[in-house]
């Protein structure tokens, strides 16, 4: 078994320099050099694939027998002792060449719980970082000011936090989703979409540890919703004493695609949460 301690001290290091390296692509063409990935709004960059590179090469020179699972196709099948890799989330907000909302995520998947996350956000000099036992803290890699993360407000109820669902359209009939969406905002403050409207991952990340965000969750199992996207905010959310849970209730159970989940610093509004969408698939 991989060693937890080297495990972190090895993210914290290489997100950094990725973080770097994808600063200093973005002003060169590689920021504008697109490959379609699928439709025209799913792409990657030149820079995605450099970044992606660099980490990969990283992880095989220092684990070499740990398993590899990224976005832009350094994929092995997703098991446990893998890396998972997203090398610029947050792509379309990094090609505009503009915004600040993007980062870079790298997490390792156990398999037996004793999971670690990286996120860095260059652009805001954030780096939040989360391990087993280790809880989740947010350091500034130019200042070295550190500062720990508490998602731990467990009484508090849907009413007093702020949120952003996905999946609804998708997850029940029109009708249904209708009155979901009408009975979900009499109950949550819902995280208003044009004063936030780039929502990379990374920036969820970054909202909640700036207690703007305090529940996530996407509801629809067939969803699109892949796990370099997930499982590195769920890990952080979790070691920093929030809750992370399936849909069911139940652990949520990691795939390649399709992750529903909801995840909050409170798990009586998670609780309630789950509640609602229950209501409304029956």
């Amino acid at each position: 078994m991989i060693n937890l301690n080297k495990i972190s001290d090895f993210l914290k290091e290489t997100v950094v320099s990725a973080g770097d390296l994808a600063v200093r692509l973005r002003s060169t063409p590689a920021r504008e050099q697109r490959i379609i990935k699928g439709t025209e709004g799913d792409f990657a960059t030149a820079s995605d694939i450099e970044v992606e590179n660099f980490i990969c090469q990283k992880i095989k020179e220092t684990f070499p027998t740990a398993k590899i699972f990224a976005e832009e196709g350094t994929k092995t099948k997703l098991s446990p002792e893998t890396f998972i890799i997203d090398p610029i989330d947050g792509t379309k907000v990094y090609a505009d060449g503009q915004s600040k909302e993007w980062g870079i995520m790298i997490a390792w998947y156990s398999g037996s719980n004793n999971d670690a996350s990286c996120i860095y956000l260059p652009d805001y000099s954030s780096l939040l970082f989360a391990a087993k036992d280790k809880g989740a803290t947010e350091l500034d890699p130019k200042s070295k000011k550190e500062k720990k993360l508490d998602f731990s407000s467990k009484n508090q109820t849907l009413l007093q936090l702020t949120s952003r669902v996905w999946g609804v359209s998708s997850c029940f009939s029109p009708d249904r989703a209708q009155l979901f969406q009408n009975d979900l905002k009499t109950k949550t403050n819902l995280l208003d979409h044009q004063q936030y409207p780039f929502m990379a991952s990374a920036y969820v990340a970054k909202l909640f540890a700036e207690n703007k965000l305090n529940l996530v969750a996407n509801i629809d199992p067939i969803d699109d919703s892949n796990v370099w996207d997930i499982f590195p905010v769920t890990t952080l959310i979790k070691e920093g004493g929030g809750v992370a849970v399936g849909i069911d209730r139940g652990d949520i159970v990691w795939q390649e695609k399709g992750n529903s989940f909801c995840a909050s610093s409170s798990a009586k509004a998670a609780e309630e949460f789950l509640e609602l969408v229950r209501k409304y698939k029956k």
